[in-house]
């Protein structure tokens, strides 16, 4: 059994948690983490499975990409986790991913992936944590926006991302109950890590299963959310730490203890990074979601720690035809210097 009390939790989903989970473990001060990811990813492959199964399953894709965050960084053997890697995630002609049916296979309600999990350590891979969804139950996000509009589903975020008209509300449908060892995992943390990614889709949603958020009302842990490098129009455009801060409290109950936001500013960036700002700017209606000092004195006013981080690269993706594109994401070497001052 796992002694949550010597644990640090982690809430999110399949691009940003796994950053977040890397970064701690390379504190050096870490040795497990409870990773709880969203199941409610109907996205592509997954999409595919639950219209086959006439939606009777969760969303497995993000377990999978986390579980591999919690691979010993010290013991990491890069050929066997490629190898892994490759047999959970590579898609056929049809662009469907066949493994995601031994993930099916090795699912329970009752333990999750905890199959797969020993399954991996029996290969010699060395895990420092466990995942655990927030639910074991099959579920989709529904959402509101302030156009009164209505949407079914985890992708309509993805499609409406650069529309102005910005999610309300979000509500799962059916309302399910959350997994109790999430539950556990909760109640008996010390430190809450939210990660990174997608606010309502990835992060946030973890708490609409029923027990999630009276879970986070019992908690005595420190929560922080790591905030995103970019904002999305519907979600975070214009965003403020203080905003931040309430949409994080209308879906938890709680006031969190601090944001791990990046120490340079929005104009900072458009003026190191014109060309990147430029693309993220045209093609999604983006920008840098860096805050001035006046801005996060704001939320530290209203008792919110303030912990800043040098974590910024860029990274060019070459494409066909001499094409690319520039994207924005966390280093998770360097975020680990600045979580070293919270765990």
């Amino acid at each position: 059994m796992v002694d949550y009390e010597q644990n640090i939790v982690t809430v999110g989903g399949g691009s940003g948690l796994p950053v977040v989970n890397e970064a701690l473990l390379r504190t050096a001060k870490v040795d497990f983490i409870t990773a709880i990811v969203t199941p409610f990813d109907n996205g592509g492959s997954t999409r595919m499975d639950r219209l086959d199964s006439y939606g009777t399953q969760i969303g497995y894709a993000d377990a999978i990409r986390v579980l591999f965050s919690l691979i010993d960084p010290e013991q990491l053997d890069p050929n066997k986790v490629a190898t892994l890697k490759r047999w959970f995630t590579q898609r056929d002609e049809k662009d469907r991913v066949p493994a995601r049916g031994i993930v099916h296979n090795s699912f329970t309600a009752d333990n999750g992936i905890s199959q797969i999990e020993r399954d991996f350590c029996s290969l010699g891979v060395n895990l420092k944590g466990e995942v655990l969804f927030s639910s074991t139950k099959s579920s989709q996000i529904v959402f509101t926006t302030e156009d009164n509009d209505y949407f079914e589903g985890e992708d309509m975020l993805d499609i409406r991302s650069t529309t102005p008209d910005t999610v309300r509300n979000m509500k799962l449908k059916p309302e399910i109950d959350a997994f109790p060892k999430a539950i556990e995992a909760i109640k008996k943390a010390k430190l809450i890590i939210l990660s990174c990614g997608s606010v309502h889709g990835s992060v946030l949603c973890n708490f609409l299963p029923t027990g999630m958020k009276e879970a986070m009302e019992e908690t005595a842990a420190k929560v922080y959310w790591v905030t995103n490098l970019t904002s999305t129009k519907n979600e975070t455009d214009e965003a403020t730490p203080i905003s931040m801060v309430r949409l994080a409290e209308k879906y938890t109950g709680i006031q969190i203890s601090g944001l791990i936001v990046p120490q340079m500013t929005r104009e900072q960036f458009n003026e190191e990074h014109p060309e990147v700002a430029d693309r993220y700017k045209k093609r999604e209606s983006s920008h840098f979601l860096g805050w001035s000092e006046d801005q996060l004195d704001e939320a530290h006013s209203a008792g919110i720690e303030i912990v800043k981080h040098d974590a910024i690269k860029i990274i060019r993706i070459n494409l066909p035809e001499d094409a690319y594109k520039l994207i924005v994401r966390h280093d998770p070497v360097k975020l680990a210097q600045s979580l070293k001052s919270i765990v």
